[in-house]
């Protein structure tokens, strides 16, 4: 970069930056990946068809088990929304600090 010592990568002005992308990964890793918990949740609708359709679960324990896992499946819905607008808002709030910074820049640079 002009003017610094320092490239992009290393520059302690990026450092909340860099943790932000570095964060990302450790918050959608692991048990916590909506995909598997689908998943897992569709296995469990197609076992409950299944013992419906043969016979070996009542109608009625099967509606209420699948009123259950739609509730799950709505909390991981609201859980990835909440997330989404977490990350939404710490990206607005990162470009705004870096439009102050750049208009600062700008500032001092007009001044001279």
């Amino acid at each position: 970069m002009e003017g610094s010592e320092w490239c992009w990568n290393h520059d302690p002005a990026h450092a909340g930056e860099h943790r932000r992308h570095g964060s990302k990964g450790g918050k959608r890793g692991g048990r916590g990946r909506p995909i598997s918990e689908l998943a897992r949740l569709q296995g469990w609708f197609e076992d409950l068809t299944e013992q419906v359709l043969s016979g070996e679960l009542e109608r009625a324990r099967a509606a209420v088990a699948c009123q259950l896992l739609n509730g799950a499946r709505a909390c991981i819905r609201d859980t990835l929304t909440a997330r989404e607008k977490e990350e939404l808002e710490a990206e607005i709030r990162l470009q705004a600090e870096r439009i102050a910074a750049l208009e600062s820049v700008l500032k001092i640079r007009s001044v001279k």
